[in-house]
């Protein structure tokens, strides 16, 4: 598993610009949950996109993680809905079973809460994440 993840680091010359220009704080879930947040990157110059996911209790402990390297820049909707997806099938696959997702674009939360996706660029992605949310 050490070697999966080594393989899927980024090489040194990425640069990495932080998203949030405002303060952000983690909130708990409620005890009975995980709270699962995902995130996607992408790197056009380099032509590739990684995916990471954290699991946290409702202490903010890290129960578990992942990371993805993918070798294509997708656009910003559709890394975010295969984030979520991973994340979601991550996390069933390691055993949670109630979980609470959170990313960061409110153009696939919106789509991953609702029905009305299909039509867009990112619809099959989302459709893919609302098939792994079934399993919570």
């Amino acid at each position: 598993m050490y070697a999966e993840f080594q393989a899927s680091q980024f090489a040194p010359e990425a640069q990495f610009r932080p998203s949030c220009h405002h303060k952000c704080c983690w909130k708990a879930p409620h005890p009975e949950l995980v709270k699962i947040n995902s995130d996607g990157a992408i790197f056009p110059n380099l032509n590739k996109a990684g995916i990471g996911v954290v699991i946290r209790d409702n202490k903010g402990l890290i129960l578990a993680s992942c990371s993805k390297k993918l070798p294509k820049a997708y656009s910003g909707e559709e890394i975010e809905a295969l984030a979520a997806a991973l994340a979601l099938s991550f996390a069933s696959d390691i055993g949670f079973s109630r979980a609470f997702l959170e990313g960061d674009l409110w153009t696939v939360y919106r789509a991953l809460m609702g029905d009305d996706y299909s039509m867009a660029s990112f619809g099959l992605l989302i459709k893919d994440a609302k098939f792994e949310a079934q399993k919570f």
